[in-house]
């Protein structure tokens, strides 16, 4: 009679899970996280994303000398923002000490902030700091190098230079419409707008944030046992989140590295 019983709670939870997404299945059908409260499960993400390299999750700088004067690296700076950025940008009254910030607007693909002046009176070396991601510091960098605004020579990837070429925003949002983590190694192949520690990052991300949305909204919140019977607009809803946020990200991501293709600069990158 304790092997029957037995067996019916094992099979129970297998029975729960036979109309689950087959993405999620196998992982499911094991039952660790039938029997796994819902904030041990969020605790669990929290220390994979944790456990990933500091260095993909924040912005990152970079400080360059320049070879010309305040005034005349600003109107240049300027040149280049409207060539790439269309002016997407605007000036900033408040510099942190600088004579000059530029900054992306809401509209542009591109995150950034450029900084420039000089170092001080007694020492007057006109200094370039570029804020960003770090794959969009080194492009920036390369790009004012190239203008001649920056002083060459960098510290660069041991790579040879290379001219992009554009990428589809038909594969990307399909690839974020089947699983927003399959997108990012697509928009990273070839480009220097990620690296890969950001590509890393960001696909385990997108992975975890589906699982537990998944999880939480065929739990009902964490309140009872997986199923998807009964809860298939929740976990419609979780899934459409996920893909709402990969679906702007990645569109920034593919329509600025198009406008560097376009551009016809070269890049130096792994």
């Amino acid at each position: 009679m304790k092997e029957k019983n037995r067996s019916e709670s094992w099979n129970k939870p297998r029975r729960e899970l036979e109309n689950a997404p087959a993405f999620f299945s196998d992982f499911l059908s094991s039952g660790f996280l039938s029997r796994l409260s819902g904030t041990g499960f969020l605790f669990l993400c929290f220390l994979a994303l944790l456990a990933l390299p500091t260095r993909a999750a924040r912005a990152d700088f970079g400080v360059y000398e320049s070879p010309l004067k305040p005034g005349e690296a600003k109107i240049k700076i300027e040149s280049v923002l409207k060539k790439i950025d269309r002016n997407r940008y605007r000036e900033a009254d408040e510099t942190a000490g600088f004579a000059f910030l530029f900054k992306d607007s809401f509209k542009s693909p591109f995150q950034y902030r450029i900084y420039g002046g000089t170092i001080s009176r007694q020492l007057p070396k006109t200094i370039i700091r570029i804020e960003s991601g770090a794959g969009d510091v080194d492009i920036l960098a390369d790009i004012l190098q190239q203008e001649k605004i920056l002083k060459d020579p960098r510290v660069r990837p041991q790579t040879e230079p290379r001219r992009l070429q554009s990428k589809s925003h038909f594969i990307a949002q399909g690839l974020n419409l089947a699983a927003p983590w399959l997108a990012v190694p697509y928009i990273a192949y070839r480009s220097p707008r990620l690296t890969r520690y950001q590509a890393w990052y960001r696909s385990l991300a997108y992975l975890l944030l589906d699982v537990a949305l998944v999880y939480g909204a065929g739990t009902r919140g964490f309140k009872s046992r997986f199923r998807v019977k009964g809860n298939e607009g929740n976990i419609a809803a979780a899934l459409a989140f996920n893909r709402m946020i990969g679906m702007y990200q990645n569109f920034n991501m593919v329509r600025g590295h198009n406008r560097l293709a376009e551009m016809k600069y070269v890049f130096y990158f792994k």
